[in-house]
């Protein structure tokens, strides 16, 4: 059975975490947030622990489950940091946005602007959205269409985004 099949993997990646592999310790916290586990706080402070020992896409999950956990976006936006930090794209992205907008803290338009040219070159495709978008307003630097258009190019290349012939 499905249940089965979930438990066989908590045991699995659980062994794995005991002996100190970051990836066992993320699939484990995955396994255990789940339908299948719902231990949401404990997932929540194994992905924190990974966070801290350099798993990136750990930090972005602590962040995201402290939403379920009814965490405040000022609790949310230092796990999003520290992921960027770590090169998690989907991270940078989550930074871009919260500094942004001011979520969790201070608006800061210049960090936004970094953290989404950061999530783009890691390939993350609204994250080139939303920096072609800051480049090609002023948003947090000067105006620099030439950027816009080569991130514009950027997300263009990659796999699964459709772009007209005129934006390519």
């Amino acid at each position: 059975s499905t249940y089965t099949f979930f438990q066989e993997q908590k045991k699995r990646f659980g062994a794995a975490c005991d002996g100190g592999h970051l990836a066992g310790c993320h699939r484990y916290a995955e396994r255990i947030s789940s339908q299948y586990g719902n231990e949401m706080p404990k997932a929540a402070q194994i992905w924190a622990e990974n966070c801290e020992r350099g798993y990136g896409a750990s930090c972005y999950e602590r962040a995201v489950i402290g939403k379920l956990l009814d965490e405040t976006e000022e609790q949310q936006r230092p796990y999003f940091s520290k992921g960027c930090s770590q090169d998690h794209r989907n991270s940078c992205y989550q930074t871009g946005v919260f500094l942004k907008g001011g979520r969790g803290g201070e608006v800061d338009k210049v960090a936004s602007r970094a953290a989404l040219k950061k999530a783009c070159e890691l390939g993350h495709a609204d994250g080139c959205s939303d920096l072609m978008f800051m480049q090609a307003t002023g948003e947090g630097g000067p105006v620099d269409m030439e950027a816009a258009r080569a991130t514009e190019a950027r997300r263009c290349a990659l796999p699964n985004v459709t772009c007209s012939e005129d934006a390519q």
